[in-house]
């Protein structure tokens, strides 16, 4: 198998192949299909691609907003007779409706209205906004597909994207076979619990004129939970994170059968979390998963990765012996600190950075090889 990490600034944008096949998973931020990721598509031999599955790990922009672009680009080439740029054959993605709302879009409905609140007081409504955007550009995501005839959530019967109990339905993709360990049904409860709250704890400030509230850390609105995949590849395991919590990926693997309760599991390539925030991991975190591979996508932006983090993993990895490759996306002044405080010949890692010339960095999982 081999892992295309493309440059989606301080998004993620990952597109796996295997035995001549093709699966898109995020899309960047916008500008990147654009800049990067159609003409990465357009490079590679052997004409039109077909993408098996485009999977949007979650609604954040800076994984969302490509795979509209992307979309808008195949809706375009229709409107003018031309070919599909790309075939999509599959779109995963959790929308808030089937996940996290109730049956009568409750949520989604106060949401709104606190957000256009806030927007008619000029607030500047910097997190409520953008999980409201996020919401809504989900949204708009599956009437473009419904558009262009490419089924939703198909290998799953068109329902939501979930781990219920220990089942793990295994997708085939080329010589390799993925599952869902995230979001569980556990997750999304505990999110709806915390919308729920959030809505209560502000909604009569709403009603009085105060709208603040949308202006609050982003710690006060919850995000919805990532889509959590776990490859078993010719070269090992694979395990792909979106933005999920430490704790919640691993509660997902010992569900699934994955990992045993406080045991461990040897992966290939692990695609850190949280574009390698510190907020989304541990250090056991790194101890229960070490990996041959580590694939951070970033660009310094929020300060990630975080030096905390990239110290976890050298850290982790230098007390078990171990001798894994750090590969990221883009130069970051935490790349400098890890560089002077964690030399690479001295404690037993390598760092690889994408080239600035290139679209994306090329990481082939038989060999080890970084491009």
């Amino acid at each position: 198998m081999r892992v295309h990490a493309i440059d989606a600034a301080e998004g993620d944008c990952l597109l796996l192949e295997d035995g001549g096949r093709f699966a898109l998973v995020d899309g960047g931020i916008a500008g990147i299909c654009a800049k990067r990721l159609m003409p990465y598509l357009m490079d590679l031999p052997g004409g039109r691609k077909m993408l098996e599955a485009v999977i949007v790990s979650h609604v954040d922009a800076d994984h969302i907003t490509g795979i509209l672009d992307l979309f808008a680009e195949v809706e375009r080439a229709r409107a003018d007779g031309e070919a599909d740029p790309v075939a999509i054959a599959d779109l995963w993605h959790n929308g808030f409706g089937s996940t996290i709302d109730d049956a009568r879009g409750s949520l989604f409905a106060n949401i709104q209205a606190m957000v256009s609140q806030a927007g008619r007081a000029g607030v500047a409504a910097a997190n409520g906004s953008i999980a409201m955007l996020g919401i809504a550009e989900g949204a708009k995501l599956q009437r473009m597909a419904t558009k262009l005839g490419i089924p939703l959530n198909g290998f799953f019967g068109g329902g939501p994207i979930v781990v219920e109990g220990a089942t793990r339905p295994a997708w085939p993709f080329g010589n390799a076979s993925f599952a869902i360990v995230g979001p569980t049904r556990e997750n999304l409860d505990e999110l709806r619990r915390e919308w729920v709250a959030w809505i209560e704890r502000h909604v009569d400030g709403f009603e009085m004129g105060d709208v603040t509230a949308m202006a609050n850390a982003d710690t006060s609105v919850p995000n919805l939970s990532s889509i959590v995949l776990f490859g078993e590849t010719a070269d090992g395991d694979v395990l792909l994170t979106g933005d999920a919590r430490g704790d919640h990926i691993l509660q997902g693997l010992e569900r699934t059968g994955f990992l045993a309760a406080d045991g461990t599991r040897q992966l290939r390539l692990l695609k850190v979390q949280h574009h390698g925030s510190d907020r989304n991991a541990t250090r056991e975190f790194f101890e229960r998963l070490p990996a041959d591979i580590y694939l951070v996508s970033a660009n310094g932006r929020h300060d990630n990765p975080d030096t905390a983090l990239l110290a976890m993993i050298v850290d982790a990895a230098e007390a078990a012996g171990r001798h894994p490759h750090v590969v990221v996306t883009n130069e970051a002044p935490s790349l400098d600190w890890l560089r002077q405080n964690r030399p690479p010949a001295q404690h037993g890692y390598t760092l690889s950075v994408r080239k600035e010339s290139g679209h994306a960095v090329v990481i082939d999982l038989a060999t080890g090889a970084v491009a």
